[in-house]
């Protein structure tokens, strides 16, 4: 039937037919000779079938579609490193800024909602993300949580053993050493990014 339709020019049903057995690469032939609403009827047929069984095709589909905020949205951020490079590779112009803003956020929320370590981690590739994004304020409010982390450190390691005195002038050491620090990332930054 379906080398009938061929011979006969009936792309479209060369095409239904393909899909109806399953013959997916063959369906896309016919689709390519059918026109360009053809081919990506096609397309979006094969994907909605074949996304069940290979979730690896969600992002095919996403990159062919060009529709990577799926994937910003709802990919797992234990592969946020694949999830940047794939919008370094693919997205252009104003909308790497506006989807590697979006992706620094949801890191930033995962962050938040883990300490130690793993949180630690989502944290910098929140800040990362934002700094490629152009997003200067975004990375400052996050520098701002470091810094009074850095000084009850400094604090804490200062305080042990010390007396009244010392505590008060090694609270403003802390102080004044966090603040620097800031000061620091956020002049490199600007310098860096022209910002």
């Amino acid at each position: 039937l379906v080398t009938r339709a061929l011979v006969l020019g009936d792309f479209g049903s060369a095409v239904s037919l393909c899909l109806s057995a399953e013959r997916y690469a063959d369906a896309v032939l016919p689709a390519v000779k059918g026109g360009p609403v053809s081919s990506n009827n096609t397309q979006k047929a094969c994907f909605e079938k074949r996304t069940a069984k290979l979730p690896d095709l969600r992002l095919f589909r996403s990159i062919v579609a060009e529709d990577l905020a799926v994937i910003v949205h709802s990919a797992d951020l234990q592969e946020r490193t694949e999830i940047f490079v794939v919008l370094c590779t693919f997205a252009k112009g104003d909308v790497f800024a506006s989807l590697a803003e979006w992706l620094g956020q949801r890191l930033e929320f995962a962050g938040s909602l883990r300490r130690g370590t793993e949180g630690d981690e989502f944290r910098k590739n929140a800040t990362l993300t934002y700094l490629a994004a152009g997003k200067l304020e975004k990375v400052v409010n996050i520098w701002i949580e470091e810094m009074s982390e850095e000084e009850n450190t400094l604090l804490q390691v200062q305080n042990s053993g010390s007396d009244a005195a010392s505590i008060s002038s090694s609270g403003y050491s802390a102080h004044a050493h966090a603040l620097q620090t800031f000061i620091e990332k956020i002049m490199v930054s600007r310098s860096a990014t022209n910002y």
